[in-house]
């Protein structure tokens, strides 16, 4: 099929039982707090390249490892967001199956979390509780085995071509600077736009960047509740900045560090953030890591930083990232396959090996903003029915997986 075909565009995805769809077919292997962490990391790094020879529809087993969960408090908002982002990445399309591990049945335990989401073992989803196996090295070698049983069913999966519809695409960039607001930001920003009119959904997060530039994002909300959610999220950051000033203030930094409109002018950085999420109306307001059910625009809050704003997006289903750049990056995130633009051609030659599309032809007048929108746009298609990108080539992202701890992270 022609993807230039707007709203009639697809790609060859996974469809899950759910009736979700995945751009890729990962086991994982998750830790529910820090004292099991190293069973988790030994049970997914057992599986090399080449034991994964015989698993051609398996794109890899990865750990998810967290520095939480063992000394929080139990009915905390912490606790609360660690769960759901756990609960996310289970369920989030391009998981074949997970591996749940903990040390005890205290704490952020398996059976705790398993008990607070109303979860059930299945073949595709177990948990192993390391002080129940007698020790580190049993557990390590019982993991072992239950991936390899996961791997065998999910190993089955087949590609299908679906409509465009079923992506959940999450939008970030990072190296801000002039230049990216020019080319990379706004080209994104009309794939973005080729995306919605192909039914897919879009997540803009960064709420910060939101700063002075707000008033668009608010006019372009789809009614009031949405209106409301997103002033919300905005006044939550406000307070967040100021508590963040009183518990840290420093006498000796000059009084212009601590004004708060400084601070989130520096952020939003003249609204080039924002260019990347087009011109479409925004449909939804999600907090960090809630589930993305709405078609469309949505936004989800999350910090700024790379690792925990995707993290978030991936647990909310995000399939797929396309991130932008205006000074390099060599971030990946697994399960969801990242697509990096260069906003100019001196980034793209000098991280060539990271990045995968040069925006830079923009502002040398051999591309304009709309045509290498629609550029980005097939490529994004291209990598969700299974092209890799250089992340994934360079095997980057397998620890980036970052909970938010709640806090004003740039």
């Amino acid at each position: 099929m022609d993807n230039r075909q707007n709203h009639h565009a697809s790609f060859q995805g996974i469809i899950r039982s759910n009736h979700g769809v995945g751009t890729r077919n990962y086991i994982g292997v998750i830790a529910t707090e820090n004292e099991s962490a190293t069973v988790a990391r030994q049970i997914a790094d057992y599986f090399t390249y080449d034991r994964l020879a015989g698993y051609k529809n398996i794109d890899g087993v990865i750990p998810y490892i967290t520095t939480l969960g063992g000394a929080l408090d139990m009915k905390g908002q912490i606790l609360d967001l660690l769960r759901r982002t756990m609960r996310g990445f289970i369920d989030n399309p391009n998981m074949g199956g997970m591996l749940v591990v903990s040390l005890h049945s205290r704490g952020n335990s398996a059976e705790g979390f398993f008990e607070a989401e109303h979860l059930s073992e299945g073949p595709f989803l177990k948990k192993l509780i390391v002080c129940n196996e007698g020790g580190s090295r049993s557990s390590v070698e019982k993991g072992i085995d239950i991936v390899y049983s996961m791997l065998q069913k999910a190993n089955a999966v087949k590609r299908t071509t679906v409509s465009a519809r079923h992506l959940i695409v999450g939008l970030k960039c990072g190296g801000t600077n002039s230049i990216l607001g020019r080319s990379a930001n706004p080209a994104l920003g009309v794939a973005a736009d080729l995306l919605v009119k192909n039914g897919a959904a879009v997540i803009l997060s960064e709420t910060m960047e939101l700063y002075g530039v707000q008033d668009e994002l608010l006019k372009r909300s789809a009614n009031d509740e949405v209106r409301e959610k997103l002033l919300n999220r905005l006044n939550w950051w406000i307070r967040a900045i100021q508590l963040k000033e009183l518990l840290v203030y420093d006498k000796n930094l000059p009084k212009e560090y601590w004004d708060v409109n400084s601070y989130i002018a520096e952020q939003a950085y003249k609204g080039i953030g924002i260019k990347k999420a087009g011109t479409s109306p925004l449909m939804e307001v999600y907090q960090y890591a809630q589930p993305v059910k709405e078609k469309g625009l949505v936004f989800m809050d999350t910090p700024g930083y790379d690792a925990v704003a995707v993290t978030g997006q991936i647990a909310g289903g995000a399939t797929l990232i396309a991130y932008t750049t205006g000074t390099g990056s060599c971030f990946g995130a697994y399960p969801s396959p990242v697509l990096k633009m260069a906003s100019s051609d001196s980034v793209f030659e000098q991280m060539l090996s990271d990045l995968d599309i040069n925006c830079g032809s923009i502002l040398n007048g051999e591309n304009t903003v709309e045509e290498m929108g629609q550029l980005i746009f097939e490529k994004l298609l291209r990598v969700a029915s299974g092209e890799k990108t250089k992340a994934e080539l360079n095997g980057v992202g397998r620890n980036e997986y970052s909970p938010w701890q709640i806090g004003s992270i740039g």
